[in-house]
């Protein structure tokens, strides 16, 4: 399994303020945002964390990204999203533009799908719908 596999999901791009960063962080229910320079290309992330105390520009605050290319094997992005600090890791194309993010969520989701786990939880969990336990 590679990173392009689970990077299917787009966040809108933006160069904004803290206080916007801050109500799209909670609106959409994520960790890390990306941030672009005015041709699309990532310049870096932000998340709560680094907004908690700020006013002004995201580009004032912003972290350096963790990224990596759609090749990528998914377990090469396993060691960065377990180090603590790290919610997501940018997946970006040659020109450094954004192609999707790959979230801790989405590695696990991912491996349980490959160990049939999910499968084996939803159908079990269909059966009990289906045929309660009394």
């Amino acid at each position: 399994m590679w990173g392009r596999d689970v990077a299917g999901r787009r966040l809108d791009r933006f160069t904004a303020s803290v206080q916007t960063a801050h109500s799209l962080l909670l609106d959409h229910g994520v960790h890390t945002l990306p941030v672009t320079d005015p041709f699309g290309r990532l310049v870096g992330t932000v998340g709560l964390r680094e907004i908690a105390r700020h006013t002004g520009c995201v580009a004032d605050v912003m972290t350096a990204a963790s990224v990596s290319k759609p090749e990528a094997p998914l377990f090469s992005l396993i060691a960065t999203l377990t180090d603590g600090r790290t919610y997501a890791v940018v997946i970006v194309d040659e020109s450094d533009c954004i192609l999707g993010l790959v979230t801790q969520t989405d590695v696990l989701m991912a491996i349980s799908r490959s160990l049939g786990f999910l499968e084996s939880l939803e159908f079990c969990t269909q059966k009990e719908v289906n045929h309660p336990v009394p």
